[in-house]
């Protein structure tokens, strides 16, 4: 995902990540850094809509320490961090879903929702049987 597409509250978050993950000693940023990060930001829309959800914070945010210090832990520090590889699917998930949220607001759902069911695993035949169902006279306008 590219820092220039992530909002200011998101890459702040991923700093604090980061932060968070070098100052426990752990071996990697993984997405409990990152929720961690967001449900701190006093003013973020995370907080807000868990709130909204009836999520009691302070048993979420003693349950989130928890996890964090569940977290793998370097014995001699070198101040180095990965970017745990589920954080970064999560990320790229995140992306594609923005990007598709932003083509539904201004794009041709049809033309969308044919591209993303061909990336659905299933049976071969059956989804070369659905592409030829398909009515393409509208595709190109």
């Amino acid at each position: 995902m590219a820092s220039d597409k992530m909002t200011t509250s998101l890459q702040t978050a991923l700093t604090d990540a980061q932060s968070l993950a070098v100052g426990k000693d752990h071996t990697a940023i993984a997405p409990v850094h990152l929720l961690a990060a967001l449900v701190r930001q006093k003013d973020g829309t995370v907080r807000a809509m868990l709130g909204r959800l009836g999520v009691r914070m302070d048993a979420f945010e003693r349950d989130l320490e928890q996890l964090l210090g569940q977290q793998a832990t370097l014995a001699h520090p070198t101040g180095d961090v990965k970017v745990r590889p589920e954080l970064t699917r999560l990320l790229n998930l995140a992306d594609r879903a923005a990007r598709f949220l932003a083509f539904l607001r201004g794009g041709n759902l049809d033309v969308e929702f044919r591209l993303v069911a061909r990336e659905i695993p299933g049976d071969q035949k059956e989804n070369e049987q659905q592409e030829d169902d398909v009515d393409h006279r509208g595709d190109l306008e």
